[in-house]
């Protein structure tokens, strides 16, 4: 695939994708620096995003960690 060429990838993918992405890093700890959105926009070749579907999943998840993680610990 040409560097150049970005993939037309449905924005609503594309945002739960990236806040996955940015979860992982960030819950991991994998890294001192936050991924950007642009970052992350590149790294998955893409061009744009659903803004607000990506804050909501990250938020939520966030917000929620606690009962997630009691959730996860049942399995």
């Amino acid at each position: 695939m040409d560097t150049d060429t970005k993939v037309v990838i449905d924005p609503r993918h594309t945002a739960r994708a990236m806040a996955l992405q940015k979860l992982f890093w960030e819950l991991t700890e994998q890294g001192s620096e936050p991924l950007t959105e642009e970052y992350l926009l590149e790294n998955l070749e893409a061009t744009e995003y659903d803004i607000e579907l990506y804050k909501k999943i990250v938020s939520g998840v966030k917000d929620n960690q606690a009962y997630l993680d009691k959730l996860i610990e049942e399995y």
